[in-house]
């Protein structure tokens, strides 16, 4: 049974909303200035403070948020070493999309820690919310062979408070895309026949730094925009229902979250049989969550074939639901570079794809109102296809949680991922952290202690 409930019109996004500052070419300013002065001191007139004062503001003179860091000569948006043949690519429908953001990874031994870098930061990190058994750590993450290279080693860099030492790279508050399409191509860590690593490439809004519990507690994964007191007290942070008071640089009445979209979880597992089994996993988190005795019953398309092999599930915890793919595979998943691809249209689908085949696709209709009984009591309303920035997250973990690790578990395991490149459709770019119709920059400022 399903109610209607009244769900708040959104700001429509901005076409061409980027928030990117493009660099300026200050010598040609100045000499343009020098020539006026030349010209000008020759009938004794002295304009030099005010045109230069013009020159060294004008740069600075927009409104809004901060925003993210500025591209510059030496770290440009897309990297000089994309080859020709990737400016340019279409959706599963044929429609056109530039790249608008990449990293090829090739020059070696790059350090990732965060004052070293534009867009990416190695985080010096534990992170609780997956019990995991590692230590992030700087020093794990670096290029090679024109690679980016996260390794797991079975050895403690934290006082011997975890057992194992990994790598996450993140572009949180540095560098979000909101729609579009990401696609990485990556080699998973260790075999298919071994259980015990968790390597994930994914993406998460950027009110929420992975791996930092006081920033992502009810925070995550909310893509929720509707006033409904039984779901926001004590759940949502930031709600439809709040007027702004003290808002921090929010929008009024609009909810606000961090939702969460696997690019792709592997896991290997021992089977009923005792035998492993290898796994890719595809998966959309969202909150809230539906209702006791409700489903998710339209707005799901899944490759399932039997040449494909693919399961689409949903499932629920105590805090979420989440719905998603899984496909078997094979030992050269963990040996050669396969392609992963999220094409994403906010408020309205979000597709996956491995090697240019389709996994799973799921719409908005997927996430309309429900109602358990038709009381607002035990109804919900539409959650969203995610409509924040969403930054992206490369890590190696380890954890009883997911995969148990083997005795037999090979050290050191290496994620390496070859590329990572950004679309979206020509003219209606939105490459910012913090975009005025969903403003993330003063919330941060304002509570840096939970993101520190």
């Amino acid at each position: 049974m399903e109610v209607d409930l009244e769900v708040g019109e959104k700001e429509p996004l901005k076409a061409g909303g980027t928030d990117k500052m493009v660099p300026r070419s200050t010598f040609v300013k100045w000499q343009i200035v020098a020539g006026i002065f030349a010209i000008l001191s020759l009938t004794g007139i002295v304009v030099v403070g005010i045109l230069a004062n013009n020159v060294l503001t004008h740069q600075n003179d927009s409104n809004g948020p901060t925003p993210p860091p500025s591209p510059t000569p030496a770290t440009p948006l897309v990297d000089p070493d994309s080859p020709s043949s990737a400016l340019t690519t279409t959706d599963l429908l044929g429609q056109p999309f530039s790249l608008v953001f990449s990293d090829e990874f090739e020059v070696d031994g790059r350090n990732f820690a965060g004052e070293n870098q534009t867009y990416w930061e190695a985080v010096d990190n534990y992170n609780a919310s997956t019990n995991d058994l590692e230590f992030y750590s700087p020093s794990q993450v670096t290029t090679l062979d024109g690679s980016l290279v996260i390794s797991a080693t079975n050895t403690s860099v934290n006082g011997g408070q975890q057992n194992y030492t990994s790598g996450m790279v993140m572009s949180w508050n540095r560098f979000c895309f909101t729609g579009g399409i990401f696609e990485s191509r990556v080699q998973l860590p260790g075999s298919s026949s071994i259980p015990g690593y968790w390597p994930a490439v994914w993406l998460l809004g950027n009110l929420g730094k992975a791996g930092w519990l006081s920033s992502t507690d009810n925070m995550w994964p909310y893509s929720y925009d509707t006033c409904t007191p039984q779901y926001n007290q004590g759940g949502q942070r930031i709600t439809r229902c709040d007027q702004g008071e003290n808002n921090e640089g929010m929008n009024e009445y609009q909810g606000r979250g961090a939702p969460e979209i696997d690019v792709l979880e592997a896991k290997v597992e021992l089977n009923e049989n005792n035998e492993p089994e290898a796994s890719m996993f595809c998966t959309f988190h969202f909150g809230p969550k539906n209702p006791v005795n409700t489903s998710y019953d339209s707005g799901i398309f899944g490759n399932q074939t039997a040449a494909n092999n693919i399961t689409i599930y949903t499932a629920s915890d105590a805090y979420h639901d989440y719905i998603g793919s899984i496909k078997p595979i094979e030992e050269n998943f963990y040996s050669d570079f396969h392609v992963y691809r999220v094409e994403w249209e906010p408020d309205s689908y979000i597709r996956w794809l491995i090697d240019g085949q389709l996994q799973i696709e799921i719409t908005a209709d997927a996430l309309k109102a429900k109602s358990s009984d038709g009381t607002p009591e035990n109804s919900v309303g539409r959650r969203m296809i995610p409509v924040e920035p969403l930054y992206i997250i490369m890590n190696l973990a380890l954890s009883n949680d997911w995969a148990p690790p083997s005795p037999d578990l090979a050290f050191p395991g290496q994620l390496l991922v070859d590329y990572v490149r950004v679309y979206q459709r020509p003219g209606l770019e939105q490459l910012s952290c913090s975009p005025p119709s969903f403003p993330t920059a003063e919330y941060i400022s304002s509570n840096i202690n939970l993101y520190t």
